[in-house]
């Protein structure tokens, strides 16, 4: 039903290496105190690998990605019926987080319940709602979504994935605020 949106390859010495459609990617992994079970020229053959400040002489205190000359400044990869374009961000991260996909799941069965049992769209509030996978997932499914967050460039990504995923005409606001401004101005 749903396209991998990311792959696990291996994990240990304190990173994971992932894939996210045609990249590799070695990010940091506390927990991963283990051996790598494979062996260091496939992790050094990574697309992409995120060093950390604690790996850094002198350099940004949040870390910084070490990437390879092939690879776009972004990518289109999917989700169900959904488009959206993956890129390494400063915070290690790739403009997303899968490991939230099975909470649209869910968001999903309790949007389709919800309509099975009132014959109406439930309106949902995404808070902090980012580049919008959970926004364009939920307004997929048949609800009225309102997706807000206070920073411009991910109302600027979440627009770039609304226009990719062709949800111009769905039942979504994004709105550029302050989620607790929001939500006080809101119940006012």
């Amino acid at each position: 039903r749903q396209m991998c949106i990311r792959d696990s390859i291996d994990s240990g010495n304190g990173k994971k290496l992932e894939k996210f459609g045609p990249y590799s990617f070695s990010r940091p992994e506390p927990q991963a105190i283990w051996t790598p079970r494979l062996n260091n020229e496939v992790w050094e053959n990574a697309s992409g690998s995120f060093l950390s400040s604690s790996s850094l002489e002198n350099e940004d205190p949040k870390g910084k990605w070490v990437i390879k000359n092939n690879i776009p400044d972004k990518w289109e990869m999917s989700f169900d019926s959904l488009k959206f374009f993956a890129s390494p961000t400063p915070f290690r991260h790739l403009g997303f987080f899968p490991e939230q996909s099975p909470h649209w799941d869910w968001t999903e069965i309790q949007i389709k319940k919800f309509i099975d049992k009132y014959k109406r769209a439930p309106k949902l509030l995404n808070l902090f709602g980012y580049s919008g996978l959970a926004t364009f997932h939920a307004s997929a499914s048949g609800a009225y979504v309102t997706h807000v967050d206070a920073s411009k460039k991910a109302i600027e990504l979440a627009t770039q994935n609304k226009e990719l995923s062709q949800l111009q005409n769905s039942k979504l606001r994004l709105i550029i605020d302050d989620a607790n401004a929001f939500v006080e101005r809101e119940y006012r």
